[in-house]
């Protein structure tokens, strides 16, 4: 039964929240970044008890929250995220590991080119 105002109208204000969870099984943050990306995800969420296989959509995320947790993600790790691959990694491991890879990358390619700029 909906909980109605005086006027009829179902009274939103007195809907139970819903509670909204993962088919996974909880995995806590691994490693530095896992615990760096969970707590962005907690802003977004307003929750505590997310998991780092959590889905992002299974959540409850949508466009507004996927835009909210990318402009998150590059204030703390910039340019590392376009919108697809949030889609693309949308747990937090998948976040985690795809921060690793391109930090990997970058110090890979500037040991590559200050290996090409030293003088013989």
């Amino acid at each position: 039964e909906l909980p109605l105002t005086a006027n009829g109208k179902v009274n939103r204000a007195a809907l139970p929240q819903p509670h909204l969870k993962s088919s996974t099984e909880f995995v806590a943050p691994r490693n530095e970044t896992e615990e760096s990306v969970l707590v962005l995800w907690q802003i977004v969420f307003e929750n505590k008890t997310i998991g780092v296989n959590d889905n992002f959509f299974e959540l409850g995320g949508n466009s507004f929250k996927i835009v909210h947790l990318m402009n998150l993600l590059n204030n703390k790790y910039p340019a590392m995220f376009k919108i697809n691959e949030l889609f693309s990694n949308a747990t937090i491991a998948l976040q985690a590991e795809h921060i690793i890879a391109k930090n990997d990358q970058a110090l890979n390619d500037n040991d590559k080119k200050e290996l090409t700029e030293i003088d013989f």
